[in-house]
């Protein structure tokens, strides 16, 4: 009976264990040891009466591509290291959990001040020592702050209010951002654009338009920038700036590089088969001008499409050459050398424009609207756009000037020595068909007035 009951003993011990340990690793990460993401929401829900202080919510920046670098176990050492420091730090955590992957959400209370965090996110980045190698890492932060007029008695949006304050963080490359009252619409919005961009590529949702480019000085179109436009079947018609935004940041920006260059040199395949030549620009963004591969792949794929190679130009923004300046230079380099002119867009917008300029192989300067739309109406616009000109003339480089709309602005920029325009006061944006009926009429048109006015 002894015995017996010593077995009984030790198999409830042995069960209890058991159930503890299940118990416990319901609750806790495998990696971390730290709150999972359910055992978060309860403890959340347990201090919801009571609820104050600032919500903080932590991810790696570029953790997937650090994982690449150091290897996935490495990865898992970093992980454990960054959850051991996350509960050493000083103030303390009332909670600290790992939601997922390189995401951690802390509750601090009382709140935590912007000054005391940055202090506390500068002893969190210290770098990290992984198999004798000092590896430095970034994070990215949103927080809630669970004041007064804070209205949520909801968990699952309390947790949603964080994952959107670090995801403006993210989008809009901040260090730390704080979640507004009111900005779950957006980014519902957001998340819809970023889900739905593979779809639209794939049901024909997207299209492009061509804005006529005119020499000024001979009065004849000989060119275009094609520009992409989304009719969302919900949301309507989207902004390009917004969803190439989101793209961008979202990394799926090579999808919608892909298909303008391969639609764009589709539809000049299909002008050369009905005799029409012409020169049409294509933007790439700076994920595109970080791979060396991409000159000799659009070459191949304009020969492959027995088209020459001033058939096609590029533009690029100063924005996306200073992301990393050495190789952008590099695969424009590449790109001079098969033959493609190269446009730096939007200048005067940077701060760096008059340094970079004379580095970077270029043939033409776009000048940006906002200096040229009021060149009638307001003289430091002028003065600034003169100085432009002669600035760009000096380096022997074109000019063109973007968003006229006026034809006093067409004379004024003639007189300034001005190669070529861009703006509605020739055209707005025109589908292909649109576009190729308005460029041989307005090509025509001025053959006959050059024929009239020539004596004969």
């Amino acid at each position: 009976l002894q015995v017996l009951a010593n077995t009984l003993s030790i198999m409830r011990e042995n069960i209890e264990s058991r159930e503890n340990d299940l118990v416990y690793q319901s609750q806790h990460d495998n990696l971390t040891g730290l709150y999972n993401r359910l055992a978060a929401k309860q403890q959340l829900s347990l201090l919801l009466s009571k609820m104050h202080g600032s919500l903080v919510m932590i991810d790696i920046k570029n953790f997937r591509h650090l994982n690449n670098i150091i290897g996935f176990a490495n990865a898992d050492d970093l992980l454990v290291l960054f959850a051991s420091r996350l509960e050493s730090l000083s103030p303390t955590a009332q909670l600290i959990s790992r939601l997922d992957g390189d995401s951690f959400l802390l509750l601090f209370q009382p709140s935590i001040p912007l000054e005391k965090l940055d202090n506390y996110l500068r002893q969190l980045t210290n770098p990290f020592s992984i198999q004798g190698s000092k590896i430095s890492v970034n994070v990215r932060v949103g927080i809630v702050d669970l004041s007064s007029d804070y209205d949520c008695n909801d968990i699952d949006t309390l947790i949603r209010h964080a994952e959107i304050a670090l995801n403006q963080a993210r989008v809009e490359s901040l260090g730390i951002a704080t979640y507004q009252q009111g900005e779950d619409e957006r980014y519902l919005r957001e998340l819809m654009i970023i889900r739905d961009l593979p779809i639209a590529l794939a049901q024909g949702q997207l299209h492009l338009v061509f804005q006529p480019k005119v020499n000024i000085q001979s009065n004849h179109c000989h060119g275009a920038e094609t520009l992409i436009r989304w009719q969302h079947p919900e949301l309507g018609f989207i902004p390009p700036d917004e969803f190439i935004r989101l793209a961008e940041n979202s990394g799926n920006i090579s999808m919608i590089s892909d298909w303008v260059l391969n639609t764009t040199i589709k539809q000049l395949a299909q002008w050369q088969l009905q005799g029409i030549s012409l020169t049409v620009a294509i933007n790439l963004s700076a994920h595109d001008l970080t791979n060396p591969q991409l000159p000799l792949d659009i070459e191949q794929l304009l020969i492959s499409n027995h088209l020459p190679i001033n058939a096609l130009s590029i533009e690029v923004t100063e924005g996306a050459v200073m992301k990393d300046a050495q190789t952008v230079i590099a695969v424009l380099q590449q790109f001079r050398n098969i033959g493609l002119a190269i446009a730096i867009d939007d200048f005067g917008t940077g701060h760096s424009s008059l340094a970079y300029l004379k580095l970077l192989p270029v043939n033409e300067v776009k000048i940006d609207r906002s200096f040229i739309k009021d060149i009638h109406t307001d003289a430091t616009d002028l003065m600034i756009v003169d100085s432009s000109i002669r600035l760009i003339k000096g380096l022997n480089l074109s000019v063109v000037a973007e968003g006229v709309e006026s034809v006093e602005g067409i004379n004024i920029l003639r007189g300034l020595n001005c190669d070529i325009i861009q703006g509605y006061v020739y055209s707005k944006p025109l589908k292909a068909d649109d576009f190729i009926v308005w460029f041989q009429q307005f090509n025509q048109s001025n053959i006959q007035t050059l024929s009239k006015d020539t004596p004969h």
